[in-house]
């Protein structure tokens, strides 16, 4: 476990518990707001939105946050992920249990196939991908002993490590990493897809220095790393077997990073951490991941267009097209056509924009809610005619989900228990996690 408070008791609770009358606050306003729409004579102190449509807690996956989640033929693999548990009682603050453990879920259901862990330590910060039978997962190793409690570990604080899951067997292999690869100290995992000859595509790093992509290709059981692309990767996506990677060029970001869109990050820079005007001009760069040897292509920038995005730009791969849209709005977005090779400014999207990508259906990309109270509320973007539609009583998530042809599956972190210290102090549950497959409808 991982300790967040401790020896600064003081700033911790102030903190926790101005979050916790903030949080209060919304899950007020939302049961208000829901009550003068629609009157169901809730009970004071439940929330009045009904449950999400397709959540269902599973018991072999005990409360967990941003689990790495692949959809296979048997079902949502879920592995992993963080829980939030109070410190011993001497101390102050709350610790990250790291989940060791997962299981293959029916969506929607109880039942559930449970998945041991192969990794001793545990990971952190896990991201799986489906190929064939296989789920390859990676993640940081969790090896710094926790001095308040000996029998924990802290976590990230390691190197990568890797294990493939065979789906038909039931058994995990421990895959071997290159000495590039397993010395390779990061703090973060991706997962972004498997192409049509079955290598998995992971995104490794970026919080401190440049993010590094590595392919897996179970035939030959060999990683490889990508080529560096040539313009500042903000965001990526898989568009079929081809690596896409956005940026834009900032305004007025001083002596925090230049506008040429070519500048790689350094090591130790902050980057996007400053006041700014604003981004313009995103443009992409692609690379057939199946044939890295024929390197980069970058395309033109979307224009001069000016906007009001502050936070980096990232992509969603639909059809042959990419959305590229701020991350916290999705008030700035733009599409790109990529047979054509022409840009379209997009509609503004009807909710906040999650951090984290959409989901393509085929017809339309789909963005679920984040996991803040009261938020229920999805959209769909259809970008035949440009045109978004809200989508109800929506399961929210920090796990990317995934979708079957019929319905989107995921797991749903939303949960929202009372803390130590009172029921009085923290908002309801408003329903448990568990994985769902949910109907987005027309």
């Amino acid at each position: 476990m991982t300790r967040r408070g401790g020896a600064r008791a003081v700033g911790a609770r102030a903190f926790l518990g101005a979050l916790v009358v903030l949080l209060a606050v919304a899950a007020m306003v939302v049961v208000l707001q829901v009550g003068a729409d629609d009157d169901k004579g809730s009970r004071p102190g439940q929330s009045a939105l009904p449950d999400p449509a397709g959540v269902q807690a599973v018991p072999e996956l005990e409360q967990r946050q941003r689990p790495a989640t692949a959809y296979t033929k048997d079902g949502l693999f879920v592995f992993g992920g963080e829980r939030e548990v109070p410190g011993p009682a001497e101390e102050s603050g709350l610790y990250i249990e790291i989940a060791n453990d997962g299981a293959i879920v029916e969506p929607g259901t109880t039942k559930a196939q449970a998945v041991p862990s192969p990794f001793d330590p545990p990971i952190g910060r896990p991201a799986a991908v489906a190929t064939g039978d296989l789920v390859v997962v990676i993640g940081i190793e969790c090896r710094i002993s926790n001095p308040v409690d000996p029998s924990a570990v802290l976590c990230p604080g390691g190197t990568y490590a890797a294990a493939a899951y065979d789906t038909s067997s039931g058994a995990w292999s421990r895959l071997k990493l290159p000495e590039a690869l397993a010395s390779y100290v990061e703090g973060g995992s991706e997962a972004l897809g498997s192409t049509s000859d079955g290598r998995a595509i992971f995104k490794l790093g970026g919080l401190w220095s440049a993010a590094q992509y590595w392919t897996y290709q179970p035939a030959t059981d060999e990683w490889s790393r990508l080529p560096d692309p040539p313009i500042r990767p903000e965001g990526e996506c898989l568009l079929g077997d081809q690596l896409v990677v956005v940026t834009a060029r900032y305004r007025n970001l001083g002596d925090v990073l230049d506008d040429d869109p070519r500048r790689a990050r350094e090591p130790g820079k902050i980057y996007n951490g400053g006041s700014t005007d604003g981004w313009v001009e995103p443009s992409l760069a692609l690379l057939p991941v199946t044939e890295p040897d024929k390197g980069w292509r970058r395309t033109s920038s979307a224009g001069p267009t000016e906007t009001a995005a502050v936070t980096p730009p990232d992509a969603t791969c639909m059809g042959n097209a990419v959305f590229v849209a701020d991350r916290t709005t999705t008030e700035t977005a733009y599409v790109y056509d990529v047979g054509s090779t022409q840009w379209t400014k997009a509609t503004p999207a009807p909710i906040p924009g999650p951090a984290l990508r959409g989901v393509w259906t085929g017809k339309e990309l789909v963005f679920l809610p984040g996991i803040a109270p009261g938020e229920r509320t999805g959209a769909a973007f259809d970008p035949a005619n440009g045109t978004w539609r809200l989508i109800r009583n929506a399961p929210g998530t920090l796990s990317q989900a995934a979708w079957t042809g019929e319905t989107l599956v995921g797991y749903s972190e939303r949960s929202y228990q009372s803390p130590p210290g009172g029921a009085d102090s923290a908002p309801p549950v408003e329903y448990e996690a568990g994985t769902f497959s949910f109907p987005v409808g027309t």
